[in-house]
């Protein structure tokens, strides 16, 4: 298990690392900033869709897997493609097209004649339109606003906190989080997991700051003026490392509503998609509203 997590989380740091790098690299002129993370995120929500499902299902929650799944893509779609409208307007095309999404399920559920069960499939679908679409949604408005490479490093900091966690938690973990909902979590590892997320925030934000990271821009330029206070950093870390938890334990908390251990099997050492990802989602839009309210300055 622990050669696997070093293996396969290692690969998953260098792949982050490279779509951060190629995005960086290929942006058309003609489209909104952020086109290959973009393409990345709704790909993994489109996946991680599908494990949700199979959450559902074990719920006997019968929602149509290609309406789940475009509601994942649609509410990172919106983000994207939305950057360019006006508020008026990004708000109308979220409330259509959420609007049309519980439509379509309800009609789905019911066009053969099965009534029971329609409430539950629209609400799953809205419930995947928000949490794998909206909520990862705000790490591409992130990209748009201030550069790929700071989406890079809010995820690091985030699952920092995961890797702390679960190392100082095997180390001198002894007193449970949550012992009914998540029985390997404990206060030790969460105190590790914050102290590692807030090192690497840290480390981070020297180095932008020293290459004079432009950390307002679209596209990672250099200029000289930006710079970010090392306390915002920390506390804007410890706040993004204690969210990160609580979003591991939402999925726990899905997961054991349905009787399963792990959301998937897809990554060995770590179970489905979702477990990778659980943490990002519910730091994505604390992550932007810090970013607003950032004292970035020289």
């Amino acid at each position: 298990m622990l050669g696997y997590r070093l293996i396969f989380g290692s690969l998953m740091i260098v792949a982050l690392l490279a779509v951060a790098l190629l995005d960086d690299q290929v942006q058309p002129s003609a489209l909104p900033p952020g086109l290959v993370m973009s393409t990345v995120i709704c790909l993994l929500a489109a996946l991680t869709a599908l494990e949700l499902c199979r959450i559902f299902r074990a719920k006997a929650i019968n929602a149509d897997p290609v309406i789940v799944t475009l509601s994942a893509i649609a509410g990172c779609a919106l983000f994207y493609f939305g950057s360019s409208a006006n508020t008026s307007r990004a708000l109308a095309a979220t409330a259509t097209v959420a609007t049309g999404l519980m439509l379509a399920a309800l009609i789905r559920h019911s066009y053969r004649g099965q009534l029971h069960g329609a409430a539950a499939a629209a609400a799953a679908t809205m419930f995947a339109f928000v949490y794998l679409g909206l909520m990862p949604g705000f790490l591409i408005a992130i990209g748009q606003s201030h550069g790929i490479w700071l989406v890079a490093a809010i995820v690091l900091i985030t699952k920092s906190c995961d890797i702390g966690a679960y190392f100082t938690g095997r180390a001198i973990g002894r007193h449970k989080l949550i012992a009914w909902l998540s029985p390997g979590k404990t206060w030790q590892g969460l105190a590790g997991g914050v102290v590692l997320a807030v090192v690497v925030a840290l480390v981070i934000t020297i180095w932008a700051n020293h290459a004079k990271y432009h950390w307002s821009g679209a596209h990672g330029e250099l200029q000289p003026s930006m710079s970010m206070p090392l306390w915002f950093a920390a506390l804007a870390a410890a706040v993004l490392a204690l969210l990160g938890q609580f979003g591991d334990l939402v999925a726990s908390l899905l997961k054991r509503d349905a009787w399963l251990k792990d959301s998937g099997a897809a990554i060995p050492g770590f179970g489905g998609l979702l477990d990778i990802v659980d943490s990002p989602l519910v730091v994505a839009p604390a992550a932007y509203w810090l970013l607003l309210i950032a004292p970035l300055g020289g």
